[in-house]
């Protein structure tokens, strides 16, 4: 039993015989004799009895409000937590995504200028030149602030590709491919070559 329990039933017992020992002097028990004195000791007995009683259970009631309360904060102070830990770890991923098809992008687009384009192997140029372009694309849904995008260095090498008009002559499914990451730019610049790309079509 708890101990509120406890508490509870010493306080009936308690005052239950106060009452019983009132009654009796009261209905004059003739084998018992009581004075005035012995009543008002009896019914002050029973009075501080309740008090008492009532003020320990009040403090037990107390103490389990306050660890009722403090395991709602702590359970409240870990789900904050989680969810901090939540959310630092989503733009961790984030971050790194970005930061490594920037990368990616980055290099795959100084391999299409430095030996493709060197080569004037402008179909291959400009392949690399939309594989680059495609993986910026996967960094802006992932951007972080302050890293800058590679995207408008890629679109001005293939309006360069347009200005040298090369001979490139692409099947279906590549136009069709190249115009999707020029739309998934969202750049009014990699827009306006869609028409070219689309002038490739063999």
């Amino acid at each position: 039993m708890k101990k509120e329990g406890w508490i509870l039933t010493i306080s009936i017992v308690a005052l239950c015989l106060s009452i019983f020992s009132f009654l009796i002097w009261f209905c004059e028990y003739k084998p018992v004799t009581w004075s005035l004195l012995d009543v008002c000791f009896s019914v002050i007995s029973a009075g501080i009895t309740v008090f008492v009683a009532s003020q320990v259970y009040h403090s037990f009631t107390l103490v389990k409000k306050i660890d009722e309360k403090n395991a709602q904060l702590k359970n409240d102070f870990e789900q904050e937590c989680r969810r901090q830990i939540d959310e630092f770890k989503k733009e961790f991923r984030n971050n790194m995504i970005s930061y490594d098809n920037n990368v990616d992008a980055v290099v795959t687009q100084l391999y299409a200028i430095s030996v493709h384009l060197a080569q004037k192997d402008y179909k291959n140029t400009l392949k690399c030149l939309m594989n680059a372009l495609e993986k910026a694309n996967i960094s802006r849904t992932h951007e972080i602030n302050g890293i800058k995008n590679p995207s408008h260095g890629i679109i001005s090498f293939i309006q360069y590709l347009k200005k040298v008009n090369g001979k490139i002559v692409l099947n279906p499914n590549e136009v069709e491919r190249y115009k999707m990451i020029l739309a998934e730019t969202k750049n009014k610049d990699a827009i306006d070559l869609i028409p070219y790309i689309q002038s490739l079509l063999a």
